[in-house]
């Protein structure tokens, strides 16, 4: 069985391993560590649905939903640079009342028939939950771990209730402000802002973080572009080779002003836009008469019918001071101001591969500094398998190492609680904007059960 102890190394020399391949551009001309520029941008906005019903005669036996959303934003120019990363999510559960034994959306007489049958035909009555062969623990209402005459009377007072819809929500939001000091500085000033709120809170749980760094972030992802769509016009013998390093430079340039096309000439912007690649490709030599019609379909379908993962290099260590805004609860305080170290990162592995990861470490400024501290690993790993699916591995891991609340006393109390989550997934761009994928994820937290779910969902990109 999959542990936490065998999952951890295995992730980490994935990582490592990953990380000492040669970034190299194989046969085209430029690596995506060629493309500098004094803006760089990304956007993405996702939505997430899936919706289970099902029903006997006109009762409800099943209603199930969940809408997820996800909006992140990336800017980086010089001297100020932010990041925005959003994340809400709603669920729905057609909840069966307790005593509902056939699952028909009400406790009524046939489950009553069925609670007899158990306690006084199948021996049920007085079992205990040491013993495997008579207890069922759907009978046992009240949860002492025996099935007696107190579990009838708890049925009797459920008689009658009715299932009903319960619906949960959160949602989190995190940003980060940054300003270099100056145009060619990679240090920088920086502020950090997270918001975490559901429907078990009295208020949000906010907290800010200002502080310095030093590094900076690049988005190749219209170099990235410019690479699939020359690989696309030499399979259409479009051009005669592939492009120099500086016009695949200049074509990303070209493409990565998409924005600044649409405001300039509004809904014909395109035709516009792409002469101004296919002038870019002609200067070049490899298409001395231009690229033709089925060139110009061949960028519009890389460009707007198929998705091209975000490509980003570069590395920032940045320190802070974290406060705590407002606590989630009324009657909680707010926590200690603390010490918050990030180093963040991401490598191209040529044009298939990208992994990013993160290390925060944080530590409250009090008597126990440095004692008492929380350390998170957050590694990720794409793999371009085809123009239309994508691999995703992704593990997080955890370590909290925590004083001994007052509540707890002398009593038994783990001071390190260690958790990883392992997920995996396979992305279809099925269409357009439409992407289907399906994940498998285990989730370990030291001293409980391995944790391991599988999921499909559909899901829908507005940009």
């Amino acid at each position: 069985m999959l542990t936490f102890n065998t999952m951890k190394p295995f992730i980490v020399v994935l990582a490592f391993a990953l990380a000492s391949l040669p970034g190299s551009a194989l046969a085209q001309n430029a690596s995506v560590r060629d493309y500098t520029v004094p803006v760089s941008s990304a956007k993405n906005l996702q939505f997430d649905f899936a919706f289970t019903y099902s029903a006997t005669g006109s009762t409800v036996t099943s209603k199930n939903g969940n809408l997820i959303l996800f909006y992140k934003k990336f800017y980086d120019s010089l001297p100020f640079a932010y990041s925005l990363d959003l994340s809400g999510s709603a669920l729905l559960n057609r909840l069966n009342p307790a005593g509902d034994f056939n699952q028909n959306g009400r406790v009524d007489p046939p489950d009553a028939a069925l609670m007899a049958n158990y306690l006084y035909l199948k021996g049920g009555l007085g079992a205990t939950r040491s013993d495997t062969t008579r207890f069922n623990p759907t009978f046992d209402l009240t949860g002492d771990g025996t099935t007696d005459s107190t579990d009838v009377q708890a049925f009797l007072r459920r008689l009658g209730e009715k299932a009903k819809d319960d619906l949960t929500y959160k949602t989190q939001f995190s940003s980060r402000g940054k300003k270099y000091l100056h145009s060619g500085s990679k240090i920088f000033g920086f502020e950090d802002f997270n918001l975490r709120y559901s429907d078990t809170f009295d208020r949000p749980d906010t907290d800010v973080t200002p502080g310095l760094g030093y590094g900076r972030f690049i988005s190749a992802t219209p170099l990235a572009k410019a690479v699939r769509i020359e690989e696309f016009l030499l399979r259409e013998k479009a051009i005669s080779g592939h492009l120099p390093k500086e016009h695949l430079v200049a074509l990303g340039h070209v493409i990565q002003r998409e924005g600044e096309f649409r405001e300039r000439y509004g809904s014909t912007y395109r035709k516009w836009w792409f002469e101004a690649m296919e002038s870019v490709i002609v200067s070049s030599g490899v298409a001395p008469d231009g690229i033709g019609a089925g060139g110009i379909l061949r960028i519009n379908e890389v460009l707007f019918e198929q998705r091209v993962n975000e490509r980003f290099y570069g590395w920032e260590v940045s320190a802070g001071v974290n406060f705590q805004l407002t606590s989630p609860l009324k009657t909680q305080s707010r926590r200690d101001p603390g010490a918050a170290i990030g180093i963040r990162y991401a490598r191209p592995i040529g044009w298939k591969h990208q992994v990013s990861g993160r290390v925060d470490l944080s530590s409250p400024f009090t008597e126990q500094f440095g004692k008492v501290y929380k350390l998170s690993f957050t590694e990720d790993y794409i793999y371009e398998v085809s123009n239309r699916i994508d691999f995703i591995l992704r593990d997080a891991l955890a370590l909290d190492i925590r004083d001994r609340p007052a509540s707890v006393g002398t009593g038994p109390f783990n001071k390190h609680l260690v958790g990883n989550v392992l997920s995996a997934a396979f992305i279809f761009f099925v269409e357009n904007k439409t992407n289907f994928s399906v994940n498998a994820q285990f989730d370990k937290v030291e001293g409980q059960p391995l944790l391991q779910s599988f999921s499909a969902t559909l899901n829908y990109r507005i940009f």
